[in-house]
C-alpha cells in the first residue's frame, strides 16, 4: 500500500502489487505448471438459499459452506462475491486446509450488509465463489479486499479463463417480510368437553406451519387438522415460517372439561299430584347443565310411556307445549318423563304423577274450528284459539278444536303475532259438537307513525285510511297503526252480531286501530276515501267492536262524506275495530220484499252429510212448490247460512213436470251477509248469495236444489219468483 506525502491511499500502487502475482501465474502456466498448483476439486456447496437480517435470531445471516478434495497438507483458498444488478455488494474470504484424507470446508457468513455496513434491502442476490491453492493471491487481498473487491473479481475472471481458478455461481434471498397465518377454527380461549377439536385456517408467503412443533400438511394455502385435548387447560402455538426465518405466531388456549354430573330437570306442568279434567294440558319443563351444557338432540318427553316430543317446542334451556289428545291419558293417574343428556354424554331425568279425569263420552263438547290467513285465503297455523281457560293452536290445515265437559255460551278468541284479533260465539248443549265460522285474520300494516300530545296524522300504506288526531288527545306518544280489513270474512265478528237490527248489514268498510284499547282525551277523526262515490255529506252509520260483549256497537253519530266527496270521515273515543256499514235494505231503497208464495224452506239436517276434517257438505234442501206464470219469468233461491259459504252449485232435480226446464242465468257465491236475504249486487258492495234460474216456457212445476258448500250446514232462508 503507497501513501503520498499528504498521507493519502494511493490504491493504483495497490492494483500494480496485486497485478504482479496474476502475471506471474499466467506466465508460469504458459510455460509449465507451477509447482503451487496442485489438483483439487469442489464436492459441493451448501448454503442458506435465503435469510432474514432483522435481528430476531432466526436465519439473521446466510451461511455457506464449500467442500473440496485435494492433496492432503495443502490449503485451499476460497473468495466469495455478493452483488446484484451488477452492483457489487461485498466479498468474503477465507481458506481451510486438506486433511490427511484430503478434505477440506471452507464456511463463509454474510451478514445481509454491504462492504459500508449497510444492511441491504430484500431481494435476490448473485453468488460467485472462487476458489484456488495457492497462497500468495489469498494473502495479497485479506486485507482490506472489501474496498478493491471490484478489481479483484476482475483479476480473479481473467485468472478463472486460464482455468488456474475454479468458480461456481448461485443465488440467495433476502427477505424480512413476515407470512400470514389466518386461524379460522378454533376460536382462542373456549371451552369445551370434546376430546379433539378441529383447526383449519389459511396460509400466505409460507413455507411451512408447525403447532407444537409438529409440522401440519398445508394444500392449496390451507390447512385442516384435528388437535388432541387432555383435560384442562391446552395451549396450541402456530409457527408459520417461510424460507428466511420470518415467523408469524399464534397460539390457542383451548379448556377441555372432564364433566360428569347429569343437567338438572325441572317440571313446571303439569304439577306432581295434581287433578285435571279438561284439555288441554299444558306442559312446560326447565333444564340446565353448568359443565357441558345440554345436548338439545336428546330431549325425549314421554307420557305414560308414549313419547310427545315431537309435538312440543324445545329450546336450549327448556320443552313446552300441550297435552290435547286424550287418548294419551289414563282415567287416573299417569306419568310424564323428562329426559335429556349433556354434552358429556351424561343422562338426565325427572317425572312427575298427576291425575286426569276423563270426560264420559256423552258429555264431551267440542267446538270446531279452523283459521286463515284473510290476503291469501289460505289455512294458517300456529294461531292461539282461547276460550273458558281453555287454549288450541291451529295445525298446519288450520284446523283446531276445543273440548270441554258441559254445555253453555263459549267466547273464542283467536289470535296470531302481527295479525288482528277475530272473536267468535257458540251455544251449545252438554255432548253436543259446533262449527264456529271460519276465522280469517289480517296480517297488520307494518307502518306506523309516532304521535304525541302535539297531535298529528296517520296514514295507511296504500294511503286510503286516516287517523287525525288533534292536539291534547293523547298524554304520551304512541305508534299509531291502521290495518284495513278487505271484507266482510276478515271482520272480527260476525256483521251483524249487534242488538236491534232492523236489517240486515251490508259490508263496506272496516279497519282496526292500534294500538289496542287506547282512549283519548278529545275525539280523533278516522277517515276512508269515498270509493263508493257516495254523495257530499251523505251519511251512513258505523259501530265499534265489543271484545268484551263480542258484539258490534253502533254509536249514536254517523259517519258523513265530506263537502268534496273525497273522505267518509266518523269521529272516534278510543280504538278498536270500526266499521262503516248500513242496511242492505236502506242502501237499496229500503227492505226486500217477496210475493205471496214466498216461504221459508225447512231445515234438512236428517240425511245430510258433512266431512268435519275436509270442509265439506252436502245437503239436499227441498223447494216448495210454485207457479210460473206465464212470460218470460224466473225463480230466485237465496241461500243463507252463519256457519257456511256455498262453492258449488251441483243441480236441479226431481221435475214434476219433465218438460220445465230451467237454466241457471247466473249464480254468485259472495257472501254479503249471513242473514242478506234479497237485493242484488252494485258498485263497491259484495254480491248476494243468490242462485237465479228462468223459464221460457207456461209451466207448472217445482224442485229440489243441491247445493255443495263448506262446513257445517246451512238452509234457504227465503225463496220467490219474479
Amino acid at each position: 500500500m503507497l501513501k503520498n506525502r499528504t498521507g493519502k491511499i494511493i490504491l493504483g500502487g495497490i492494483i500494480i502489487i496485486a497485478l504482479l502475482p496474476f502475471l506471474f501465474v499466467f506466465n508460469l502456466n504458459s510455460r509449465k505448471k507451477p509447482e503451487m498448483v496442485f489438483p483439487m476439486e469442489l464436492i459441493d456447496v451448501a448454503y442458506d438459499s435465503c435469510f432474514s437480517p432483522n435481528g430476531d435470531g432466526i436465519k439473521d445471516k446466510m451461511n455457506l459452506s464449500a467442500h473440496f478434495k485435494g492433496k492432503p497438507n495443502k490449503k485451499v483458498y476460497a473468495f466469495l462475491f455478493i452483488k446484484t444488478n451488477a452492483q457489487f455488494i461485498r466479498l468474503l474470504i477465507g481458506s481451510a486446509p486438506f486433511s490427511q484424507s484430503g478434505e477440506a470446508t471452507i464456511s463463509l457468513t454474510w451478514d445481509g450488509e454491504n462492504w459500508k455496513k449497510q444492511l441491504v434491502s430484500d431481494g435476490t442476490y448473485q453468488l460467485r465463489l472462487y476458489y484456488f491453492n495457492f497462497p500468495s493471491l489469498f494473502n495479497m487481498h485479506k486485507h482490506g479486499a472489501d474496498r478493491a473487491f471490484k478489481k479483484v473479481l476482475k483479476q480473479l475472471e481473467k485468472t478463472h479463463k486460464h482455468r488456474i481458478i475454479k468458480k461456481w455461481q448461485g443465488e440467495v434471498v433476502v427477505d424480512t417480510v413476515a407470512p400470514q397465518l389466518m386461524i379460522t377454527t378454533p376460536e382462542d380461549n373456549i371451552e369445551t368437553t370434546e376430546t379433539v377439536i378441529e383447526t383449519t385456517g389459511t396460509v400466505e408467503g409460507e413455507d411451512k406451519l408447525t403447532i407444537n412443533n409438529e409440522e401440519i400438511p398445508l394444500e392449496n394455502n390451507e390447512f385442516s387438522f384435528t388437535l388432541n385435548l387432555e383435560p384442562g387447560e391446552n395451549t396450541f402455538t402456530y409457527i408459520l415460517e417461510d424460507c428466511a426465518g420470518n415467523r408469524d405466531t399464534q397460539t390457542r388456549t383451548i379448556t377441555r372439561i372432564v364433566d360428569q354430573a347429569p343437567p338438572v330437570i325441572t317440571i313446571n306442568s303439569p304439577e306432581d299430584g295434581t287433578g285435571y279434567k279438561d284439555l288441554p294440558i299444558h306442559v312446560s319443563a326447565s333444564y340446565e347443565d353448568s359443565g357441558s351444557g345440554i345436548n338439545q338432540n336428546t330431549v325425549k318427553v314421554s307420557l305414560n310411556g308414549s313419547d310427545i316430543t315431537s309435538g312440543l317446542t324445545i329450546s336450549d334451556s327448556g320443552v313446552s307445549g300441550e297435552i290435547s289428545n286424550e287418548e294419551l291419558l289414563k282415567d287416573g293417574t299417569n306419568t310424564l318423563v323428562v329426559e335429556v343428556s349433556d354434552n358429556a354424554g351424561n343422562p338426565g331425568s325427572a317425572s312427575v304423577y298427576f291425575d286426569y279425569e276423563k270426560i264420559q263420552e256423552e258429555d264431551q263438547t267440542i267446538i270446531y274450528g279452523r283459521g286463515f290467513e284473510a290476503g291469501t285465503q289460505s289455512p294458517l297455523s300456529g294461531a292461539i284459539i282461547t276460550s273458558s281457560g281453555k287454549e288450541s293452536q291451529t295445525n298446519s290445515e288450520g284446523y283446531w278444536s276445543l273440548v270441554f265437559g258441559t254445555g253453555g255460551t263459549y267466547k273464542i278468541k283467536i289470535t296470531k303475532d302481527g295479525y288482528t284479533d277475530v272473536f267468535r260465539k257458540i251455544y251449545l248443549e252438554t255432548g253436543k259438537e259446533g262449527v264456529v265460522d271460519d276465522a280469517y285474520l289480517t296480517l297488520k300494516d307494518t307502518k306506523t307513525t309516532p304521535i304525541g300530545p302535539d297531535g298529528g296524522t296517520h296514514s295507511n300504506s296504500d294511503g286510503s285510511v286516516e287517523v287525525i288526531i288533534p292536539q291534547g288527545a293523547l298524554n304520551e306518544v304512541k305508534d299509531i297503526q291502521t290495518t284495513r280489513l278487505s271484507s266482510s270474512k276478515a271482520l272480527p265478528g260476525d256483521l251483524n252480531e249487534t242488538d236491534n237490527l232492523e236489517y240486515p248489514i251490508s259490508f263496506l268498510f272496516c279497519a282496526d286501530f292500534g294500538p289496542d284499547d287506547i282512549t283519548f282525551n278529545t275525539p280523533v277523526t278516522i277517515r276512508v276515501q269515498n270509493t263508493w262515490g257516495f254523495e257530499p255529506e251523505f251519511e251512513i252509520p258505523y259501530a265499534y267492536w265489543d271484545k268484551e260483549q263480542y258484539k258490534w256497537v253502533p254509536v249514536n253519530g254517523m259517519a258523513k262524506v265530506d263537502a268534496q266527496g273525497e273522505w267518509i270521515e266518523a269521529e272516534v273515543t278510543h280504538f278498536t275495530p270500526w266499521d262503516i256499514n248500513m242496511a242492505s235494505g236502506v242502501a237499496y231503497g229500503g227492505p226486500p220484499s217477496f210475493s205471496t208464495n214466498d216461504g221459508d224452506c225447512p231445515v234438512c239436517e236428517i240425511g245430510s252429510t258433512v266431512n268435519i276434517h275436509s270442509g265439506t257438505l252436502i245437503n239436499n234442501f227441498s223447494v216448495p212448490g210454485m207457479k210460473l206464470r206465464g212470460g218470460d219469468t224466473g225463480i230466485s233461491f237465496v241461500y243463507n247460512s252463519k256457519t257456511s259459504y256455498p262453492s258449488q252449485f251441483i243441480r236441479i232435480i226431481n221435475f214434476y213436470d219433465q218438460n220445465l226446464l230451467l237454466t241457471p242465468d247466473y249464480t254468485s257465491f259472495k257472501i254479503a251477509s249471513p242473514l242478506a236475504s234479497g237485493g242484488s249486487s252494485g258498485a263497491g258492495v259484495a254480491y248476494l248469495p243468490k242462485f237465479f234460474f228462468r223459464s221460457h216456457q207456461q209451466k207448472y212445476g217445482s224442485a229440489s236444489l243441491l247445493i255443495r258448500g263448506d262446513y257445517p250446514g246451512g238452509r234457504f232462508v227465503k225463496t220467490g219468483h219474479q
